[in-house]
């Protein structure tokens, strides 16, 4: 949930954290949270030996031993996007809670839910077809096609959009400590403000200002229409859970 709710806070920066916490996700932002975490379990040199860095070089084929990680750990992507969809939005929000018998069966109803998409998703005559257009099957990838360039384009400006928010926040971190201590010193910045700034190089101060002034979220969000106007017909599929029984 963690990754979940840090994911969506760069999308939708102005919505409280509970509201995004007990909805449920389109596909759209389900596949961003799975790319968030996917981006945080590389940037993690736990995750890696030295002979492993030199075999996955480079970021697509980080999703190899990323995807074996999910599987061996969670279960496999397809219950992970499941869990990114509905959030906690199978547990009724009453201000007096609900007792440990009627979550457990909240729980088992979720569980049925999931279970029923995936036999669903595994047997829709157009998964393999959409497995396809995703660029993950042998001879698909539309590499160096205007499809598969402007793909990388909306990826590339998804991981702008959340590295930019990362950038925000530890600013917002810092300033928020040096107004604490009363240390505003220039243009309402304190001394450890400027010390992260001047720490981040001309890369970042420049992602800090683009997703400041909201460039990033209405690039990604230009990518993303443009993409579903011209490709939605084959885009790739994800599991999707049925509606909540509980919430009918």
């Amino acid at each position: 949930m963690d990754i979940r709710q840090a994911c969506l806070g760069a999308l939708y920066p102005g919505k409280p954290s509970r509201e995004l916490l007990l909805r449920e996700l389109d596909t759209d932002e389900s596949t961003a949270c799975y790319e968030f975490m996917f981006e945080k379990w590389v940037s993690d040199d736990s995750h890696w030996r030295e002979e492993q860095e030199a075999t996955y070089g480079n970021r697509a084929k980080n999703w190899k031993p990323f995807n074996t990680y999910v599987q061996r750990v969670y279960g496999g992507k397809h219950l992970v996007h499941a869990l990114f969809q509905v959030g906690l939005s199978w547990l009724p929000d009453t201000e007096g809670g609900i007792s440990p018998q009627d979550a457990l069966t909240r729980f088992l109803d979720l569980l049925k839910r999931i279970l029923e998409a995936k036999k669903s998703h595994n047997e829709d005559h157009e998964t393999q077809r959409a497995r396809k257009d995703s660029g993950n099957h042998r001879g698909h990838s539309f590499h160096g096609t205007e499809r598969g360039n402007l793909r990388d384009a909306k990826r590339k400006a998804l991981l702008c959009l959340l590295q930019g928010e990362r950038l925000h926040r530890q600013m917002a971190d810092a300033r928020a400590e040096d107004e604490a201590r009363g240390q505003n010193l220039c243009y309402g910045w304190g001394p450890k403000a400027w010390a992260l700034w001047y720490d981040w190089g001309p890369d970042r101060m420049q992602l800090w200002h683009n997703y400041t002034a909201g460039a990033l979220a209405n690039l990604h969000n230009k990518l993303r229409n443009e993409c579903r106007m011209k490709y939605s017909t084959s885009i790739a599929k994800q599991i999707r859970l049925g509606p909540d029984p509980g919430r009918g």
